[in-house]
C-alpha cells in the first residue's frame, strides 16, 4: 500500500511540475526543491545540493535527470520510471500539439503573411506615388501652365 501512495505521490508531483514548469532547467530545479525539501520532506537539503552538484556531472538535462532521481528515492525502480514519463509527457504533448496546430494551418498562416506582404507593398506604392506627385506640385514640374509661361 505505501509503495502505491508513494508512487501515486511521484505521478502527481510530476504531472504538476511537467506542466506548470516553463523557463528551462533552472526554472524546474528551484520548483523541485521548494516542493521535495521545503513542502514535502522527501529529500534534505544538504541531498538535493548533493544531487544538483551530482548531476552537473553528467550529460543530459539537468532537471529530468533530478526528476529521475527523485522519483527513484521515494518509490524505488518504477518511481524512476513513473516521474520520468510524468515529467517528460507534459511537455512532449504540448509540443506536439502547437506543431499539429502549426501543420494544420500552414497553408493559412502562408496566406495571411502573403495578403499582409501585399498590404504593405501597395501601401508603399501608393506612398510612394502619392510623394512623386507632391513634389512635382511643389516643384512646379509637369504643369501645363508653367510650360507656356516659360515658352514666353
Amino acid at each position: 500500500m505505501n509503495e502505491k501512495s508513494n508512487l501515486k505521490e511521484v505521478a502527481q508531483l510530476f504531472l504538476k511540475l511537467g506542466i506548470i514548469g516553463f523557463g528551462g532547467p533552472a526554472v524546474h530545479i528551484s520548483m523541485m526543491q521548494e516542493e521535495v525539501v521545503v513542502k514535502r520532506k522527501w529529500l534534505s537539503e544538504h541531498h538535493f545540493l548533493d544531487l544538483i552538484g551530482t548531476t552537473n556531472l553528467i550529460p543530459g538535462p539537468n532537471s529530468t535527470e533530478i526528476a529521475i532521481h527523485i522519483g527513484h528515492e521515494r518509490a524505488g525502480w518504477k518511481g524512476l520510471i513513473v516521474a520520468g514519463i510524468c515529467f517528460i509527457l507534459p511537455a512532449v504533448l504540448i509540443t506536439g500539439f502547437f506543431a499539429w496546430l502549426s501543420w494544420l494551418f500552414i497553408h493559412i498562416f502562408w496566406l495571411i503573411g502573403f495578403r499582409n506582404r501585399l498590404a504593405v507593398m501597395s501601401e508603399w506604392a501608393w506612398a510612394y506615388l502619392t510623394l512623386q506627385r507632391r513634389v512635382r506640385l511643389i516643384t512646379g514640374r509637369n504643369r501645363p501652365d508653367n510650360r507656356e509661361t516659360r515658352a514666353t
